[in-house]
């Protein structure tokens, strides 16, 4: 997976998949007539894109005008068929698939998709996010880096491959960056750039193998044996130059990358819902991720957060409670596998107004749940973090503070309101997602399975959050005048809904046992009636 620590950003070269799944697909159409086969294929697509929730998503269409490959020349796709009319009113119907979701879309005259999505890409790598292009066509491969990889369908529409750096070498044998020397050599039918006569894939990776570029191959082709390869090349050394600038994706395009109006995550689900209705693509809709709550907004001025403190990893239980001394508040996030009761917990992080650090081995776990028994404490979710807790010993908390609680209120019954969120929109801090530390769907990994360093950045972090969001969320809870609601009523009930979950409740088992005797008599009574009245047996649970 590309690397980044500012959020996953998704390039989607809209074209070249549109096309793709137009002549993938058989004919469909809604019972209007409208075909949509495109439609459907590309909206496919897009989930299986989004599933991982990826932070940000961006679509590039190519334009109607021409582009400066064409101005410089003219044969530049010469031969191409012209647009299917069946496809031509599908283009316009993805527009309004992406809007549905809040994808932005771009297009710069001038230039293609590509060249935007390559100056995107640049863009977000430089901003440290990692960046996942998704087209139709494998020129995008030339953009990968340990930063940027490139998700591309190998048959149909849904069977994808991700190239990475590796995957590009192990495909190519060079650099990702050197398919640019490699298809000026060989030449690309599908754009009508002939290349070089007598040049094919084999001669045109050996060549970049041994002299890196084009230009070092024209400044040496001296050294080349005398034969048919060196003299097609002298004869054609312009028409490799210009090859290269035509396949060349330009990555200094005038556009501008607002990620903020790019977070799909908090598309209208209602706006998606018609558009897959009026579409008649029914089932689809089901394959997306749900939208996010729209996160709770400050209303009121604040100081710039404190900058993230270092971060220590501790095993040693003396060390790890000799960290909490002499702390008024401490913020607690539990890196746990599973919920409630059965959660297992892996670590702790902490942090107060001094240390932030991840207990990582169970006797400094079992050290900090001890320590901070009978004392002050802010979590998320405090009642699943006080349970998490209890499975360490050392008694219980007096919570001080839940963020999951105050957002609640402050939100106007936001569900489920994400840390990460919170963190983002009043520290302006970026924290990993859970979908970001663990995958999603059959590509998920356990917790368990996690390395020590990377759940320390991913626990320690949150409790810092957590720590730093109470007094803004406290003066926030203040001013709307519900900071009396949280603390007298939501934030008690969380300890005794704990209590609850922790002890279990009492159950009268022979008296259940004789109300399951008594209407299983009631229950045979009535079925021997029916049977009576209808004049034979049948069975009554059937539909």
């Amino acid at each position: 997976m590309a690397k980044g620590k500012r959020g996953r950003v998704i390039l989607i070269d809209a074209h070249s998949l549109i096309y793709r799944a137009f002549f993938a697909l058989p004919p469909m159409s809604t019972s209007a007539g409208e075909v949509t086969n495109a439609v459907y294929g590309f909206t496919s697509m897009l989930a299986i894109v989004l599933a991982s929730r990826p932070e940000f998503a961006v679509a590039a269409f190519d334009l109607a005008a021409p582009t400066f490959r064409s101005k410089e020349y003219e044969e530049y796709k010469a031969g191409r068929r012209a647009m299917p009319e069946d496809l031509k009113p599908q283009i316009e119907k993805v527009r309004e698939v992406l809007t549905a979701f809040t994808i932005p879309i771009y297009g710069v005259p001038g230039f293609e998709a590509d060249d935007v999505i390559g100056t995107f890409a640049r863009i977000a790598e430089e901003r440290g996010h990692a960046v996942t292009i998704v087209s139709g066509d494998l020129d995008c491969l030339q953009l990968v880096s340990e930063s940027v990889e490139a998700l591309v369908p190998r048959r149909g529409i849904t069977d994808t491959f991700v190239y990475g750096p590796d995957q590009v070498r192990q495909r190519y044998g060079f650099e990702p960056s050197q398919l640019i020397d490699f298809k000026a050599l060989r030449g690309d039918t599908s754009d009508n750039i002939p290349g070089v006569p007598g040049v094919g894939d084999k001669t045109a990776a050996k060549l970049v193998q041994d002299f890196g570029n084009v230009e070092a191959l024209l400044a040496r082709i001296d050294e080349l044996p005398e034969g048919r390869l060196k003299t097609s090349l002298k004869a054609n050394e312009d028409r490799v130059r210009l090859g290269k600038r035509m396949v060349t994706i330009v990555r200094d395009v005038p556009v501008e990358l607002d990620l903020e109006k790019a977070r799909w995550t908090r598309y209208d689900y209602d706006k998606a819902r018609e558009v897959f209705d009026r579409m008649e693509f029914r089932q689809l809709l089901s394959r997306f991720p749900p939208p996010d709550q729209v996160p709770v907004q400050p209303s009121l001025a604040f100081e710039p957060a404190p900058a993230p403190g270092g971060l220590r990893v501790v095993d040693d239980p003396v060390e790890a409670a000799s960290l909490l001394d002499g702390s008024d508040h401490v913020g607690v996030f539990m890196f746990t596998e599973g919920a409630g009761r059965a959660a297992r917990v892996l670590g702790v992080g902490v942090s107060t107004d001094r240390n932030t650090f991840y207990a990582a081995r169970p006797e400094a776990m079992d050290a900090v749940a001890s320590t901070l028994a009978d004392r002050t404490v802010s979590g998320h979710d405090a009642k699943e973090t006080e349970l998490a807790m209890r499975s360490l010993g050392g008694g219980k908390r007096d919570w001080d503070f839940s963020t999951f609680l105050a957002a609640y209120l402050l939100g106007a019954g936001s569900r489920d309101p994400r840390l990460e969120d919170l963190a983002k929109e009043f520290l302006d801090m970026t924290l990993v997602s859970s979908e970001q530390l663990l995958g999603t769907g059959r590509a998920a990994r356990n917790p368990s399975t996690v390395a020590v360093e990377e759940a320390a950045e991913f626990a320690a972090r949150r409790a810092e959050a957590i720590l730093n969001l109470r007094p803004r969320l406290e003066a926030e809870m203040r001013n709307l005048g519900v900071d009396y609601l949280f603390h007298e009523i939501e934030l008690p009930l969380a300890g005794v809904l704990a209590d609850m979950e922790s002890e279990g409740v009492a159950i009268d088992v022979p008296y259940l046992k004789d109300m399951q005797d008594e209407l299983g008599g009631q229950l045979a009574a009535i079925e021997a009636e029916v049977t009576e009245v209808a004049g034979q047996k049948f069975n009554l649970s059937a539909p």
